[in-house]
């Protein structure tokens, strides 16, 4: 955040939870949506400034789903240049059965089912 202001806490949360360890990434958890949903309108565009950052250098398919969470202009025209990355799992995110590339019908369109839960535990 550009200023020096107290970050609150959705946005501790949320960017705590851009560190994925073992057990994140062994259970499919994506980044902490809920409480990206909850950052005030300051802290979204440096959510999403980073996030961009992350995907526009390889990023992973947890960028893909948060930027699509966005929903911004900016946010979903990163998403649709990401059909171009170079990282296998940010592509199939694209490929997924019953799925269109970003900028289709709905917010969701462009997210395939592998780490789809919305960074909800996916049940065996």
């Amino acid at each position: 955040m550009a200023d020096n202001r107290k970050p609150s806490a959705a946005y501790t949360r949320f960017t705590e939870s851009l560190v994925i360890g073992f057990d994140q990434w062994h259970d499919g958890l994506g980044y902490d949506l809920g409480a990206m949903e909850q950052v005030t309108l300051e802290e979204r565009a440096s959510i999403e400034a980073n996030l961009i950052g992350r995907l526009s250098d390889g990023g992973g398919w947890r960028d893909v789903e948060a930027l699509v969470a966005l929903g911004t202009p900016a946010a979903l025209d990163a998403v649709r240049a990401a059909t171009k990355n170079a990282n296998p799992e940010v592509r199939l995110r694209f490929r997924a059965p019953g799925r269109s590339t970003a900028g289709g019908s709905g917010p969701e369109a462009g997210i395939g089912s592998r780490g789809g839960s919305g960074g909800r535990k996916r049940s065996a």
